[in-house]
């Protein structure tokens, strides 16, 4: 359209070219051509005007379309005309179709894109919960082995009030559930002012030549442990000289954790936690075996009163001997037992001569010392299953069943020479004091 226009403006002054040419040649029909010539000229110039304003506008509107699509708006579209600027607004149609196309397509993947990134993230998030419930889950699983742990060791050391059963109990039940290879518990005896070994397991053929073992206070690491009430933990035996491998009949490697059985404000023994491999002791595993040692030092110091009460109430407490009490049950089970029998049962009395001026003279602290170097030396003289009691003050006595009077007046005889061979040495003197007895003799052959 647009280039039939062009051609009409060109032929309409080509012809307004040649009236005005004829005109300037032959002035012959001069008032019909000027008009004509007029008429084309402005039609000429109506068409030009028309033309320019027309062709003005509509490069306009393209500019203010393209200036859209340049913001971002790519869903425009120029007018669809017949000529060559509607060709030229239909290719730009055509990219702007193409870009909205695109445009879809990168909306499409971006919003592909955040999906996928949101449910990468969502799958990140769903793994890390899973991982902190896994994770949740072992530590509970933990807690929950370990308050088993705790309930069967509480259990098992209140099963008796008897030491041995106990210890024997406990040591049942750890060899199951402590995890570990080892394990030992020292217990302090007051007589012999030493820790001995009274439980354990793990040592298998081993366990006879440890036990009643002793370890006096500081020494190795069980005394060292038990005088300054702190554990010791050692993560290779073989680098730390320390430890005495239970007097070198036990040589053990990898790792130790010794522990004090403190109850209240007494420490009763010492517990031995020992592993195969070096370092196997974790930070949390420590608090819980302390927790453990504390159970078993309670229990141990029960057991242990338990013991001097039972003892306190059969045996004197100054000489360690039977008492009284004991003396006569005794000696009415083989008084029956001679009736029905006719078993022979001997009777001895014994009594420390001039025992007022041991107390008198040197004071009562010696007169203790002397009672009980003779309630030491009386049973050593005797059978075990002779009876050795004190009667009563500096009195003692024996009760031999199976023994004749010839036997049992041997047996004083034996009793008095032992006595006569003691010396004990007071404190504000230089010279020894000898101790004598008087001794005296009943037998059911009288």
């Amino acid at each position: 359209m647009l280039f039939f226009q062009i051609l009409l403006i060109v032929a309409l002054g080509f012809v307004s070219a040649l009236a005005v040419v004829a005109f300037g040649a032959d002035s012959v029909g001069e008032s019909s051509i000027l008009p004509v010539a007029l008429i084309a000229t402005l039609t000429l110039l109506a068409l030009a005007l028309r033309l320019t304003y027309g062709f003005k506008r509509r490069v306009a509107r393209m500019q203010r379309t393209l200036e859209r699509v340049r913001d971002g708006n790519v869903a425009v579209r120029c007018e669809r005309d017949t000529d060559e600027m509607g060709a030229l607004g239909q290719r730009i149609n055509e990219v702007l179709q193409q870009l909205t196309d695109l445009n879809v397509d990168v909306i499409d993947t971006d919003r592909e894109l955040q999906f996928t990134q949101q449910e990468l993230k969502l799958k990140e998030e769903i793994a890390e919960k899973g991982r902190l419930l896994e994770a949740t889950n072992l530590q509970l699983e933990e807690r929950i082995r370990e308050m088993s742990l705790l309930f069967s060791t509480s259990r098992a050391l209140s099963v008796s009030l008897e030491l041995p059963e106990l210890l024997r109990s406990l040591c049942a039940v750890g060899e199951q559930s402590l995890r570990i290879d080892r394990f030992a518990v020292l217990v302090f005896d007051e007589r012999s002012k030493s820790l001995q070994v009274k439980a354990s397991f793990g040592f298998a053929d081993q366990s006879s030549e440890i036990h009643d073992m002793s370890l006096y206070s500081g020494e190795g690491v069980s005394g060292t442990v038990f005088e300054n009430r702190r554990m010791i933990l050692i993560s290779d035996l073989q680098n730390d000289h320390r430890f005495l491998h239970f007097r070198g009949k036990v040589p053990l490697q990898g790792s130790l954790l010794a522990l004090p059985l403190v109850a209240g404000e007494v420490c009763v023994g010492v517990a031995l936690f020992h592993r195969d491999k070096i370092n196997s002791f974790q930070f949390d595993e420590v608090g819980l075996y302390h927790i453990i040692a504390n159970q078993i030092a309670s229990a141990v110091e029960n057991a242990l009163l338990y013991q001097q009460t039972r003892e306190l109430a059969t045996h004197d407490e100054l000489t360690g001997l039977f008492n009284r009490r004991v003396l006569e049950t005794r000696l009415e089970m083989e008084w029956e037992r001679f009736r029905r029998f006719d078993i022979t049962l001997a009777f001895i009395m014994v009594d420390v001569d001039f025992f007022k001026r041991f107390n008198d003279e040197f004071g009562h602290l010696l007169g203790d010392r002397v009672l009980r170097q003779v309630g030491q030396l009386v049973p050593e003289q005797v059978r075990k299953v002779d009876t050795v009691a004190r009667y009563g003050g500096e009195e003692f006595a024996v009760l031999l069943p199976r023994t004749n009077k010839v036997e049992a007046a041997a047996v004083a005889e034996k009793l008095r020479a032992a006595v006569a061979s003691l010396a004990i040495r007071p404190d504000n003197r230089d010279e020894d004091i000898g101790i004598t007895i008087s001794v005296g003799v009943a037998s059911t052959e009288d």
